[in-house]
This record gives structure tokens, sequence and C-alpha cells, in this order.
């Protein structure tokens, strides 16, 4: 089994990014915010530009990130559940690791892998010069920064179950499309409910941790019954 979960108010209890720039906010960052709700940014080109407009090098994000952001209740239980399953858990999402990975290893969850945005910094001041994407499909729209199916489709095409656990739109709806078992919240829930996609619905993540617990114990009846 692979479990795949988005990062942003999935495994973050709110938006990590958010609340990470909340610590920068500036009249750069306010007009960048509005261009993007207006539709005249990208994801992808707003997150680049709003944290090159923090001033902030990669060191300062990552502390904001651990002062600022707390895990969902029950992550670790899911992440847990999974290492007792023998079952792969990887977050996925379209966010930076610089906000993703301290929070991941402040939970004592470092040996997470992480598909994310990865970035470079300038080696004087530690602040961000370049953006570095994952591998995606080649279909995949470039403006939603992480192809969060690729690792899916690539577990399925090995015959493992697929769980996906998210909140969102763009890159989310993609992935609940293809996943074998999909858990939704807000908006994500609502398109899986609009679309025909069987979507189990959460808030924490025990229902999460009890769904791989159980397939688990299923998998290991079959076992001893052949």
């Amino acid at each position: 089994m692979l479990i795949v979960c988005d990062f942003d108010e999935t495994a973050a209890a709110h938006n990590a990014a958010r609340a990470v720039l909340d610590r920068y906010e500036s009249p750069e960052i306010d007009a960048l915010r509005a261009r993007y709700d207006s539709g005249d940014l990208s994801f992808r080109e707003y997150q680049e530009q709003v944290f090159q407009a923090t001033g902030a090098n990669v060191e300062e994000l990552s502390v904001a990130a651990v002062e600022a952001v707390t895990l969902r209740p029950g992550f670790v239980d899911a992440v847990e559940a999974a290492r007792q399953a023998n079952a792969r858990f990887i977050v996925a999402s379209a966010g930076l690791h610089v906000y993703i990975r301290p929070l991941l290893t402040l939970n004592g969850l470092e040996d997470i892998p992480v598909v994310a945005v990865s970035v470079t910094a300038d080696p004087a001041t530690g602040r961000i010069i370049q953006y570095d994407y994952p591998e995606a499909e080649s279909w995949c729209r470039s403006e939603w920064a992480v192809c969060k199916c690729r690792p899916m489709r690539e577990a399925l095409a090995a015959g493992e179950e697929v769980v996906f656990v998210g909140d969102g739109l763009r890159s989310d709806s993609c992935a609940a499309g293809i996943a074998t078992t999909v858990f939704a919240r807000s908006r994500l829930l609502e398109f899986c409910r609009q679309n025909g996609i069987p979507a189990l619905p959460y808030e924490d993540f025990l229902p999460v941790a009890e769904y791989i617990r159980s397939r688990a114990d299923t998998s290991q009846e079959t076992t001893e019954i052949t």
C-alpha cells in the first residue's frame, strides 16, 4: 500500500505557507496575493515571487514554519500505522521543502519521503535563488508546481493499493481521480461528491490510521489462510 498525503491544510492543521508568509507582511506580498486571487498569476508564479518578497533566507523560513505551524491531530498515528503495516507513506505537496521538512523532523518523521518543491540558496545570503521541481507526468499542468499523480501511477502499475489524503483542488482533484481510496475534506470533498468520486471524509487523521490498520489486518488474515 502507498499512502500519498497533501501537506498544507491536510498533514498541517492549517495553511502552512500562509502561516509562514504572515510573518513577513508587506505591500509587495499583499499585491502578489491580489494578483494571484485575480488569476493574473499561476500558483507556481505566485509561490516563487511571494517567498522572494519576504526577503528571508532559507533558515529563517524554516524557523518560522516550526514556530507557526502544527500537524493535524492523528497525523503521526497514521504514519506509525503505515510503518507497522509495512506500507509506504509519502507527503506530496506543491509547497516548499523548506517549511515542510522542518515540521516533519520536529515530530520525529524525518524519514518520510517528501515530493515537493526544492530550492537552491545563495551560499552568501541563504536566500532562495532557484526553485527545483520534481519530475512530472508529461500531461501535468506546470502551474500546479508538483505532480502528485506520478508516484501514484507507478504504485498502481505495480499492483499496490493507493490511498490519497487531501483537501484542495488543482493537483488534489487530479490525484483523487486515480487513487484506489480517497480521504477528503473541504474543497476536495465537495469536488468528489460533485463528480461521483467515492471519498471518505476526515477532519483528523484517526480514520486514516484506522483504515491503514484494517487493511493490514485483512492482508494478514489472507496470508494466514493461504
